[in-house]
């Protein structure tokens, strides 16, 4: 008798399903406000990690509270995840919003969406773990202007999971 293996399509399309479902809860709507960034390269948004995302994702956190940029810290296991068929059209005008997943006293998961403009969906979820870290370069405890930016920029995004 021959043995069938047991069917695995039902498992892929229920995590496509979560994993889209995860996807949508970062669309356009779902941020207070959008800023505006132009990528001018490809060299800018790719490879291990993009110094240009971390330094976007530093400004939103200062533009939430002023004063939260201040103070060490480290970016840690960047992830990108291009979303659609086609590549964006780089060079171009992006807007992006920022969203705090989670935070533990000296770290926070935070997700950078990049969008095409007038797009309801990203085109790319960047997602970077920030580690404070005092004069030292030791884990530290984050500051309190560091907490109200992520209190701002966790609203509606808390429990998602990204499938990380």
């Amino acid at each position: 008798l021959k043995q069938r293996r047991p069917q695995r399509r039902h498992a892929r399309r229920c995590c496509r399903s979560r994993a889209m479902a995860s996807v949508e809860r970062f669309g356009r709507g779902a941020f207070r406000s959008l800023a505006q960034v132009d990528i001018g390269s490809w060299h800018l948004v790719s490879g291990k990690r993009s110094d240009f995302l971390r330094n976007v994702a530093n400004d939103l956190l200062e533009t939430a509270a002023p004063g939260s940029r201040r103070g060490g810290h480290h970016f840690l296991d960047d992830r990108y995840y291009w979303l659609g068929s086609r590549k964006p059209q780089i060079p171009g005008s992006f807007d992006v919003g920022l969203a705090t997943l989670w935070r533990r006293p000296q770290s926070a998961r935070m997700v950078l969406s990049v969008f095409e403009k007038h797009a309801a969906q990203p085109t790319l979820l960047y997602c970077l773990d920030r580690l404070s870290v005092n004069a030292a370069g030791q884990p530290a405890v984050h500051g309190p202007a560091l907490l109200a930016a992520y209190q701002a920029t966790a609203a509606g995004f808390e429990g998602v999971r990204l499938g990380l």
